[in-house]
């Protein structure tokens, strides 16, 4: 038989089969490059990845976030797709990217309540740092109460800087618990980050495994956060400043914006510096009260 009359077994692969495959790729890939190379292969897998909405549905973070100097109308739309076709984690990303990056205040805002509404913990926790800062107005615009319901949110969903950050307040002597707390009592932050995580996640095993160890890095950063610092690298204006911790990406929306909490977005971002830095000293992690007075 010539090679011309060979049949095409990939041809006659059913295309949910196909679908399957391409959703399986798109969730694993550890970078847009290689889910779009993949793409590229032949019009079939083409139209198939990039039409159907499960495989769009099924994308990873790092399938959809690009380099910073990429970005363009192009990826914008490509993400708007993958959001309409219920990608969470384009919703997030659309999110974060307009509310720092594109002055999208509003609409940024939304895609990121529209993500934390579909239980994504880091939309939630975003929000709650943007409600803590009063990002994207000014200092009046603060509201520490939505920014504990949301921490108090993101950390039911699992999310450990949730964690970090509602020990904080337990620490400073917020009455996040009043049935626990009994009026004010002082607690170390790591006690009072360890209470927390026991009432908040009496059964998760990934949070618990957290707290045991104290791994201040052991969630890996969102890549979105990799494309702000980037972005902030080269485009923020004078006056504004980046968070101080080396893996956070969130820049001010207005000048002195972090001063609160000593040029880190968060408390948490303060208390994982602190302790990253307290072990390249030789002192281990999680010893004393690291960024207690955030």
């Amino acid at each position: 038989m010539a090679d011309d009359d060979k049949p095409n077994l990939f041809n006659q692969l059913p295309d949910d089969l196909v679908v399957l495959i391409l959703c399986n790729l798109g969730s694993s890939a550890s970078s847009p490059s290689d889910f779009f190379n993949a793409l590229l292969t032949c019009k079939r897998i083409f139209d198939l990845g990039f039409r159907r909405r499960p495989v769009l549905s099924k994308l990873g973070a790092k399938a959809l976030v690009m380099k910073a100097r990429n970005w363009s109308e192009s990826a914008l739309r490509f993400l708007i797709r993958c959001a309409a076709a219920d990608n969470i984690e384009a919703y997030y990303i659309l999110g974060m990217i307009g509310f720092y990056c594109c002055q999208r205040i509003e609409t940024g805002k939304l895609a990121l309540q529209t993500a934390a509404n579909k239980s994504h913990a880091l939309a939630a926790y975003s929000l709650a740092i943007i409600k803590f800062n009063g990002s994207g107005g000014s200092k009046a615009d603060q509201n520490p109460h939505a920014g504990v319901d949301l921490c108090k949110r993101a950390a039911s969903l699992g999310h450990w800087d949730a964690v970090i950050e509602l020990g904080h307040l337990l620490y400073d002597g917020h009455r996040l618990y009043p049935d626990l707390m009994g009026g004010r009592r002082l607690f170390s932050v790591e006690q009072a980050v360890k209470l927390v995580s026991s009432v908040t996640f009496p059964f998760k095993r990934q949070a618990r495994h957290h707290q045991d160890t104290g791994n201040e890095a052991a969630a890996e950063r969102h890549p979105v956060d990799v494309f702000l610092k980037e972005w902030f690298e080269s485009e923020v204006d004078e006056g504004l400043k980046l968070c101080a911790h080396e893996g956070c990406g969130r820049p001010e929306t207005r000048v002195n914006e972090f001063e609160r909490t000593k040029n880190y977005c968060s408390r948490s971002c303060h208390w994982r510096d602190w302790n990253l830095r307290y072990k390249a000293e030789g002192g281990g992690v999680g010893g004393g009260n690291g960024g207690a007075g955030a």
